[in-house]
């Protein structure tokens, strides 16, 4: 939760969408509701299914296919686009 809203912070955001499993947590949804100078929106949750089904399925069409990743690859957690605003 503080690594959220300090990026917020850190990007000048004021907008957060919550989707997939995480957007079914109670206690974030409570917590990102009563931050007054964010405006946040979450779907109804019925639709705040998690999305690793998804992912299993796609990953098993493309390891079909034979597009497979060297087991050195590595993930980003942060998007490039987004960087600190210092004043």
């Amino acid at each position: 939760m503080r690594a959220l809203l300090n990026a917020a912070n850190d990007t000048s955001l004021s907008v957060i969408v919550a989707g997939g499993g995480v957007a079914a947590n109670s206690y974030l949804r409570e917590c990102l509701l009563r931050q007054k100078h964010l405006h946040c929106i979450f779907p109804p949750l019925e639709l705040c299914g998690d999305n690793a089904a998804m992912i299993a399925g796609i990953g098993y069409h493309y390891l079909i296919r034979g597009d497979v990743s060297p087991l050195s690859i590595t993930a980003y957690a942060r998007v490039s686009g987004f960087k600190k605003k210092y004043p």
